[in-house]
C-alpha cells in the first residue's frame, strides 16, 4: 500500500518539528546566555535608574465675577515656555513640569503634571508653579481693585455733588413756592411764571434723584465686585494627587519585554548560525 499525500506531509512536518527542537537543544546554551544577559542588563538598568514619581492637580485659574482672569490657552503656552515642557528630558532634569493639559470645553481649568525623584518633590513642584501664577495674578488683582476703588470714589464724589445740587434746588423750590403762595389775585401773570419755574425745578430734582440712585446702585455693585466671593484666586481643585509607586522605571514591564526581546535575539542568532552552517556544508559538498 502506497502512502498518501497527507501521510507524507504529516511525516515531513513531524521531522521538521523534531529538527527545530534539535537545533534549539543544540544551541540551548547560546539561547540561555543571550536571554539571561538581556534580562540582566534590564535588571541592572532598573536598579541603577533613579525612580521618577508623578504628581498632578486640576487647577482653576483666578476668576473675577465668574469670569476667567486670563485666557487659559495663553496661560498654558506661558507655562510650557517658562518650564520647558517640550524640552527633551535629558536637558530638563527633575523636578520638572511634564505636561499642561486643557480639558475639553473648559475655559478656566487645566491639569498640571510634574515628575521628580520623590512624590513630595513632585507635589512641591506643582505648588511652586501655583505660587508663581498666584504672584503674577496678585499684581493684576491689585490693579483691578485699585481701578474699582477709584470708580467707587468717583461715584461717591458725584453722588455727594448731586445731593448738594438737589439740596440747593429744593431750597430754591421752597422759596419759589413761598413766593407763589404769597401772590395776590391781581398778580396772575407772575403766578404763571412762578408755576413754570416750580415745575422745572421739580423735574430737575426728580432727574437728579434718579441719577443719584443709579450712582449709588452702581457703587454697591462695585463694592460687591471687590468682595472675596467675587474674586477667586488660582487654586487646586481637590488637592494635589500623588502616587505611592514610581511611574518609571516600570520594572516588571521592562523585565518582561527584555525577556521577550532577549529570546527573540537569541533565536535570530541561532537562525543566522544555522544558515551560515548550511551554506558552508553546501560549499564543501560541491568541492
Amino acid at each position: 500500500m502506497r502512502p498518501t499525500t497527507d501521510t507524507l506531509t504529516a511525516t515531513k512536518d513531524a521531522i521538521d518539528i523534531r529538527d527545530i527542537f534539535a537545533i534549539l537543544k543544540k544551541h540551548k546554551l547560546l539561547i540561555f546566555s543571550v536571554t539571561a544577559l538581556t534580562v540582566l542588563s534590564a535588571l541592572i538598568y532598573c536598579l541603577t535608574t533613579k525612580p521618577l514619581y508623578e504628581a498632578k492637580g486640576m487647577v482653576e485659574i483666578a476668576l473675577i465675577d465668574k469670569i476667567p482672569f486670563e485666557d487659559v490657552e495663553t496661560l498654558k503656552q506661558k507655562l510650557e515656555y517658562a518650564y520647558h515642557v517640550n524640552t527633551p528630558e535629558k536637558k530638563n532634569k527633575p523636578p520638572r513640569i511634564s505636561s499642561v493639559l486643557l480639558p475639553k470645553k473648559s475655559k478656566n481649568l487645566f491639569e498640571l503634571k510634574s515628575v521628580a525623584y520623590s512624590d513630595k518633590d513632585a507635589a512641591a513642584m506643582i505648588e511652586t508653579v501655583l505660587n508663581k501664577i498666584s504672584t503674577d495674578n496678585q499684581d493684576k488683582i491689585q490693579a483691578y481693585q485699585k481701578s474699582q476703588n477709584e470708580l467707587i470714589a468717583l461715584n461717591s464724589k458725584e453722588v455727594q455733588q448731586t445731593e448738594n445740587t438737589i439740596s440747593e434746588l429744593q431750597k430754591e423750590l421752597g422759596e419759589l413756592k413761598h413766593k407763589f403762595s404769597s401772590l395776590k389775585a391781581d398778580e396772575a401773570p407772575l403766578a404763571g411764571a412762578y408755576g413754570l419755574q416750580i415745575e422745572q425745578k421739580q423735574d430737575r430734582i426728580f432727574a437728579l434723584q434718579n441719577h443719584s440712585s443709579s450712582l449709588q446702585k452702581n457703587t454697591e455693585q462695585l463694592k460687591l465686585s471687590l468682595s472675596p466671593l467675587m474674586i477667586k484666586p488660582v487654586h487646586i481643585i481637590g488637592g494635589i494627587e500623588t502616587l505611592d509607586y514610581p511611574i518609571w522605571p516600570q520594572t516588571q514591564l521592562i523585565l518582561v519585554l527584555s525577556l521577550i526581546s532577549g529570546l527573540a535575539l537569541a533565536l535570530f542568532l541561532v537562525m543566522i548560525i544555522e544558515r551560515l552552517k548550511g551554506t558552508r556544508d553546501k560549499n564543501i559538498s560541491y568541492t
